[in-house]
């Protein structure tokens, strides 16, 4: 899953697993609209996914994101990961396979 999420990311952008099953993608946007573009091909990607398991069964599966912006009040990288989880979490408790954005 991480090589089809890393072609679709820019170069200058920062990606990698924080834990579990969750990634980071650390990037500049200005425009919201390019970021809801970019996370529906890597979307669009990851569903299209079909990952044989060792039984020779498929299994497809699909992602759910939280965007946050980083801002002025936080004070790490940490703050502004902290809330694109809470943002994570929303999007997977109202139905999954979306996004959810604060920016």
């Amino acid at each position: 899953m991480t090589k089809a999420i890393g072609k679709l990311i820019n170069r200058d952008a920062i990606f990698g697993r924080l834990g579990g099953e969750e990634f980071a993608i650390i990037c500049r946007y200005s425009i919201q609209q390019d970021v809801t573009k970019q996370l529906s091909r890597i979307r669009k990607e990851v569903a299209a996914l079909k990952i044989k398991t060792k039984s020779t069964d498929v299994i497809q599966c699909t992602i759910s994101t939280g965007v946050a912006k980083a801002a002025e009040s936080m004070k790490n990288l940490d703050s502004l990961l902290h809330e694109a989880d809470k943002l994570l979490y929303k999007a997977k408790g109202s139905g999954r396979n979306k996004t959810v954005f604060r920016i």
